[in-house]
């Protein structure tokens, strides 16, 4: 499984990105409050960085199912997927978003 094919699966499965959306969204959000106003980012430049966000969060994700998971292939998706299954991880990854905090 490549990363699109994981954060659709995600997306597919679980509200995880779309709650981290919400909380990367508030943080930049705050960031660029904090910001002199003439240097204040436009709501596309904070949603460049948002998706950025998004990004690193899905290939980190990745990457950890990556190592444990073993190639199939005839079905290459099947192994994630049950990897995924078997070890709750859309439930681990949103309670862990849900608890997530942004610095």
């Amino acid at each position: 499984m490549n990363k699109k094919e994981l954060e659709q699966y995600i997306n597919d499965n679980s509200r995880t990105i779309e709650i981290f959306s919400e909380k990367a969204l508030e943080y930049q959000t705050g960031k660029n409050n904090d910001r002199p106003k003439k240097k204040r980012w436009d709501e596309v430049k904070i949603g460049h960085a948002v998706d950025g966000m998004i990004n690193t969060f899905v290939e980190n994700v990745h990457d950890k199912i990556k190592t444990q998971v073993k190639k199939n292939g005839f079905d290459p998706q099947r192994p994630w997927i049950d990897f995924i299954t078997k070890n709750n991880v859309l439930d681990e990854l949103e309670e862990s978003v849900i608890e997530m905090e942004f610095e």
